[in-house]
């Protein structure tokens, strides 16, 4: 619930990193209103991260969250 959105809104790189590399797991337990409305924008700021490895990840973990997220999500600009 709100912890796992506070946590994802860390810029904690270390926590993100945890996070994304545990992505499935967190997100089964996570309606899809919240993962559209409240974790998405959060993982696609990785897109920006100075970090290659981070940006790499975030790219793989849109795969996982696909699923849950709606048509209008998948097609905005990040």
């Amino acid at each position: 619930g709100g912890s796992v959105v506070k946590w994802f809104a860390s810029q904690d790189r270390s926590l993100r990193r945890n996070l994304l590399e545990n992505l499935g797991p967190i997100i089964a337990r996570c309606d899809n209103a919240t993962v559209n409305d409240k974790i998405f924008g959060h993982v696609a700021d990785g897109f920006e991260d100075k970090s290659p490895v981070l940006r790499e990840m975030t790219v793989k973990a849109i795969l996982t969250l696909a699923p849950k997220l709606k048509p209008v999500t998948l097609e905005q600009d990040v």
